[in-house]
This record gives C-alpha cells, sequence and structure tokens, in this order.
C-alpha cells in the first residue's frame, strides 16, 4: 500500500526523469516529449555495461521515443555514451490488459565494441527497469497511432537512477601472441627477411571466463597490485621463467614455413643465446673493450666471429726461456 502511495506521488511530479525535461505546459515552442506528462513513468533505473563507454557526469539515459499502436504502448529509452550510440532498451505495455503501475525489466544489445565473437560472451550494453503509471492516464494523453520523439535535452533520467559499470571489471579473458622480438641486420648487410608475415598479432583464446591462472613466462616479472585492484605483467631481464636458450613455442604456421625453408636458426633472426658473449669477468656489455698489456696481442678474427687473446710469456720475463706459448678464443 506504502509503495502504490509513493507511486501516487510520483504521476504529480518530474521523477523519475530530471526537472523541466517532461510535464512542462503545453507551447507550440516547447516539444511533445517535453510537454510529456509524468504520469507515464513512476520509477526507473538503468546499467550502464562494462563496455558501455558511459563517463558519468556527462553522458545521460532519456526517453527516446514514446509511440502508440492500437493498445500497445511502446517506450524506448537510449543513452549518449559513445559505444551505446544505436542501441535502445524497449519496454511494451497493452493498454487494454496490462495493470497499473506495471515494474518490468530488459537488457539491450550488446556495445559497439564488444568484439567478442562468441554471442554469449557479449553483456547487454545497457539494462534497466520501468515502473509505467495508470495506463488509463496514458490512454489519454498519447493518441492511437502517435510518435513522441526525443531532442536533445527531453525526457532526461534522473543520474541518481543510473549506475555505471563502464571499465569497472573485466568479465572474460583473451589471450593473444603479439609477434616476438625482431633481431636487425648489422650496418652494411642486407635486411633479415623471414618467409612468412610478421608484425602481426596471433589471438589463441577467447572468451575464457571462471578462474584464470597466470604464470610468468620468458623475462617476466609478474605482481599483484591490491591498491588498485590490477595485475601488472611487466618485463624483468631474468625473471619468470628466465631468458630463453631454445627458441620459445612457434606457432604453426612460422614452423611449417622455417622448416620448409631450410632455416635452423631461432625465429630471431639472431643468434642463440649461448652464441652471444654477454659479460667478460663479470662486466657486462653492449662494449666490452679489451685492451692488449705487456706481451700480449689483441687479434681480431671478425670471419669466424671471434677475439684472439694472444699471450707471450717469453716477452714478459728474461729469467725463463721454456714457456709455451699459449692463445684464448672468445
Amino acid at each position: 500500500m506504502a509503495l502504490t502511495r509513493w507511486f501516487d506521488d510520483n504521476r504529480q511530479r518530474s521523477y523519475p526523469f530530471v526537472t523541466g525535461t517532461v510535464g512542462q505546459p503545453v507551447t507550440s515552442s516547447l516539444t511533445l516529449m517535453r510537454q510529456l506528462p509524468p504520469a507515464v513513468a513512476v520509477d526507473c533505473g538503468f546499467l550502464a555495461g562494462p563496455l558501455s563507454g558511459f563517463v558519468t557526469g556527462s553522458d545521460s539515459v532519456f526517453l527516446k521515443t514514446l509511440s502508440r499502436a492500437g493498445s500497445t504502448l511502446t517506450l524506448t529509452f537510449a543513452t549518449t555514451a559513445a559505444y551505446l550510440v544505436g542501441v535502445e532498451l524497449t519496454f511494451t505495455r497493452d493498454l487494454a490488459t496490462d495493470p497499473d503501475y506495471l515494474t518490468t525489466s530488459g537488457e539491450s544489445g550488446a556495445a559497439s565494441d564488444d568484439l567478442s565473437s562468441t554471442p554469449d560472451c557479449q553483456l547487454p550494453g545497457l539494462t534497466g527497469f520501468l515502473t509505467t503509471g495508470r495506463l488509463a492516464d496514458i490512454a489519454a494523453v498519447v493518441p492511437d497511432s502517435t510518435t513522441l520523439t526525443a531532442l536533445s535535452g527531453d525526457a532526461l533520467v534522473q543520474p541518481t537512477l543510473l549506475q555505471n559499470l563502464a571499465n569497472s571489471w573485466v568479465r572474460d579473458l583473451a589471450v593473444a601472441n603479439a609477434d616476438r622480438i625482431r633481431a636487425t641486420a648489422p650496418a652494411g648487410c642486407p635486411p633479415l627477411s623471414w618467409p612468412f608475415p610478421t608484425g602481426g598479432i596471433i589471438p589463441w583464446a577467447q572468451c575464457l571466463t571462471g578462474d584464470v591462472r597466470f604464470r610468468a613466462g620468458y623475462n617476466t616479472l609478474l605482481s599483484l597490485d591490491t591498491a588498485t585492484n590490477a595485475i601488472i605483467l611487466g618485463a624483468r631481464p631474468g625473471a619468470g621463467a628466465g631468458a630463453p636458450c631454445d627458441d620459445p613455442a612457434r606457432f604453426p604456421d612460422e614452423a611449417a614455413a622455417w622448416s620448409l625453408a631450410g632455416s635452423a636458426g631461432p625465429l630471431t633472426g639472431g643468434l642463440w643465446c649461448n652464441e652471444v658473449l654477454r659479460s667478460l669477468n663479470g662486466v657486462p656489455g653492449p662494449d666490452l673493450p679489451i685492451l692488449a698489456g705487456a706481451g700480449v696481442s689483441v687479434i681480431p678474427d671478425p670471419a669466424h666471429n671471434q677475439v684472439v687473446i694472444d699471450v707471450n710469456m717469453r716477452d714478459l720475463s728474461t729469467c725463463f726461456n721454456d714457456f709455451s706459448r699459449v692463445s684464448e678464443s672468445l
């Protein structure tokens, strides 16, 4: 009984619409929607989905159209949210058989940026409920074969009746790989090439739901930021699964094309990690200057990708003449 009395009160005021956007005096200077009696709706509430692009304080929900065909009344709500342009939420009433103060709920189609290929993974862009007033009152102000259409600022729903979930939570997860790191040819050498397309993104799985477990891969730092409720996927040399000395898993088209081309090296186009000098006596690169001291020769051998350090002990002492010559290759 108390709820009915509250609905009766709402028939006399703009709620659930913003004051001044409905229930205005009949005049030729105002749209028919803005002159609409507030008794058409006595309560409502809407929820903008996580992919709606709805911006609180800037976007709005409004009664876009109100039409009547015989005893069928159709109310269509829309929003100004970026990804819900053209997405509508519709309610219908039968003026002959439905009860007064009828409450129904509904949902719209998916947002325009919902790229889920599986329909079951898509969420409605806009959901909500609507409570209409006394249907006899509505029938009296909306003649048969009539359609009222809102212009900017007409029939705006109160902001307090809107809940915004835009970008608020992760509903499903997609897994994809960007192209791996590719080596760059040294100066003066021909550009490296691969027997398959490079630079793309390869999807592995879409619409993963439920419990998802993350594991750090090569040179990957995985951490949880409880303050912002975020999972951080970062990079750190040697972290996670460490630095790979074998080629990471190859995509099927890569493996087939690489094998067909007779290539045996890593897909980066560079060298295996055990073929690269990374440090000398703990001193890291990228530049490792080697200076020859007394009795030592440093001989570059670019043809074999090496540097020869030649130590001739005869030049270091006049006391001994039987030291053998020693060479070390890096």
